[in-house]
C-alpha cells in the first residue's frame, strides 16, 4: 500500500472561528511547511478560504508492517498537532476534536473530491483546482513533493477537471465571490434609488467582485487598499475612486453595500468603527440597510459587527448558507456523475501505486496514473525536484 496520511480543518470540521485560529497566515505557511519537512519524507500544504489542509506520503509499508487506520496511529500526525498547537495556542485535543484525519486510499478520495469541488461550500466551484495546481507548484518548489504526492496531486488536478466537464458541475457551480456579487446585483436593482459601494481590497478576489459587479447601476464606486498602484488601477477599471485603508472609515457613512477581501491577518472593520460610520448615516431604517460581506480569512470585519441595528453582515459561512444550491434533481445528478468519474479516476490512481510497488520505487517502470493510453512517460518523472506540468485551470 502506499503510505498517505492527511489532517485537515475544514469548513465540515471547524467552524470559522477555529479555522481563523489554527490556519496559518498566507505568509507564514512556508514556515509551516518548512516545519513539516523536517519528519515528513513528502508533504504538500493546501490553504485555501475554507480549509487549511496538509498531505503526507512515505514509500509504501508491507502489510504486516502497516498501523490500522484511525487517528492515534497515522503517522506524522502527532508532531503537526504540536507545531500547531504551539502556534495557535489551542491544547492538542482541542484541536483533534476540529480535525478530520485520513490514511490511505481515503486520502486520495477526499483529495479528488476536493479538487473537483464536491467538497466545497459552494458546490464545484472552480478556484480550489487552481489551488491544488498551486498546491503542488508550491510542494515542488520546496523539494517536499516527491514522486508518490507529485503523482497524487497531479491525478487530482485530472479528475477535478475530468468531473468538471463530464458531469454537468459547471452548469450548477457556484463560488463566494458568485455569490456576493449576485447578492450585490440584488440590492443595487432593489432600490429606486442609487446605491453605493466600497470594495476593500486590490488582489485578485477584488478584481474579480469588481467586473461581476461594476456594471450594476452603482451610483458611487470606491475601492479601498494598501498597496496605491494595484488600487488605483482597479479602481480605473470600474470608474471608481481609489482610497488607502485609512480612509475606509470615513467611506462607510456614505456607502451602502461593502464587500472586504484582504489578507490582514487583523480586523479592519471592528464595532467601534461600523458604530460610529452608522450615527452619520441617521436613521436605521431598511432604506439605510449597510450591507457588509467579508470575503476574508481570517475575518476582516469583527462578527460583532452582526449584532449592530441597521447592518446585515455576512461572512463565508453566511454565504455558504445562502448559496441556494436546494440538492435539485440538475445538482444531484451532476454530483452522481462527478462521483462515477472520480471513482475511476481513484482506481486508476491505486492501480498506478499497486504497479509502483511491484516494480520498485524510483525508476519504476510503472506509468504514471496521469499518463493517457500510448504515452512513454514514466513514473520516475514524479521523482523530487521534477518540474510540475503546467495545468490549465
Amino acid at each position: 500500500m502506499i503510505g498517505l496520511t492527511y489532517i485537515g480543518f475544514t469548513h465540515r470540521t471547524a467552524p470559522l472561528g477555529a479555522r481563523e485560529r489554527i490556519t496559518p497566515p498566507a505568509d507564514e505557511i512556508e514556515t509551516y511547511a518548512r516545519q513539516v519537512q523536517a519528519f515528513a519524507p513528502e508533504s504538500a500544504v493546501l490553504r485555501t478560504c475554507g480549509r487549511f489542509e496538509t498531505f503526507l506520503a512515505a514509500e509504501s509499508r508491507s502489510a504486516a508492517d502497516a498501523q490500522p487506520a484511525g487517528a492515534s496511529a497515522a503517522p506524522g500526525i502527532p508532531p503537526i498537532l504540536a507545531i500547531l498547537s504551539a502556534r495557535s495556542g489551542m491544547p492538542v485535543p482541542a484541536l483533534r476534536r476540529h480535525a478530520m484525519i485520513l490514511d490511505g486510499d481515503r486520502v486520495v478520495a477526499h483529495l479528488f473530491r476536493v479538487a473537483a469541488g464536491l467538497d466545497s461550500p459552494m458546490l464545484g466551484e472552480d478556484h480550489v483546482l487552481g489551488q491544488v495546481s498551486t498546491c503542488l507548484t508550491d510542494a515542488q518548489r520546496r523539494g517536499t513533493a516527491g514522486p508518490i504526492l507529485s503523482a497524487l496531486l497531479r491525478s487530482a488536478i485530472r479528475a477535478g477537471r475530468r468531473a468538471r466537464n463530464e458531469s454537468g458541475l459547471r452548469q450548477v457551480a457556484s463560488s463566494f465571490t458568485g455569490q456576493a456579487a449576485r447578492l450585490l446585483r440584488e440590492r443595487a436593482a432593489s432600490e429606486k434609488r442609487p446605491r453605493s459601494l466600497l470594495v476593500i481590497g486590490s488582489g485578485a478576489m477584488a478584481a474579480e467582485m469588481l467586473d461581476a459587479v461594476k456594471d450594476a447601476g452603482w451610483s458611487r464606486i470606491v475601492v479601498a487598499g494598501r498597496h496605491a498602484s494595484r488600487t488605483g488601477e482597479l479602481a480605473a477599471r470600474a470608474v471608481g475612486r481609489a482610497v488607502d485603508l485609512d480612509s475606509v472609515a470615513g467611506e462607510l457613512a456614505w456607502t451602502d453595500c461593502v464587500v472586504a477581501c484582504t489578507s490582514s491577518t487583523t480586523l479592519l472593520l471592528t464595532t467601534a468603527v461600523v458604530r460610529d460610520s452608522l450615527r452619520q448615516r441617521g436613521a436605521c431604517d431598511r432604506r439605510n440597510l449597510l450591507l457588509l460581506i467579508d470575503l476574508g480569512m481570517p475575518r476582516n470585519v469583527e462578527p460583532d459587527v452582526a449584532r449592530l441595528p441597521g447592518v446585515e453582515l455576512l461572512d463565508l459561512e453566511g454565504l455558504a448558507r445562502r448559496s441556494g444550491q436546494d440538492g435539485g434533481s440538475a445538482v444531484e445528478t451532476a454530483k452522481a456523475r462527478a462521483t462515477a468519474v472520480l471513482d475511476e479516476e481513484r482506481t486508476r490512481f491505486m492501480r498506478w501505486g499497486e504497479n509502483r510497488q511491484r516494480h520498485g520505487r524510483i525508476g519504476s517502470s510503472a506509468p504514471s496514473p496521469t499518463v493517457e493510453r500510448g504515452d512513454a512517460v514514466r513514473a520516475d518523472e514524479t521523482a523530487v525536484g521534477a518540474p510540475a506540468r503546467r495545468v490549465a485551470v
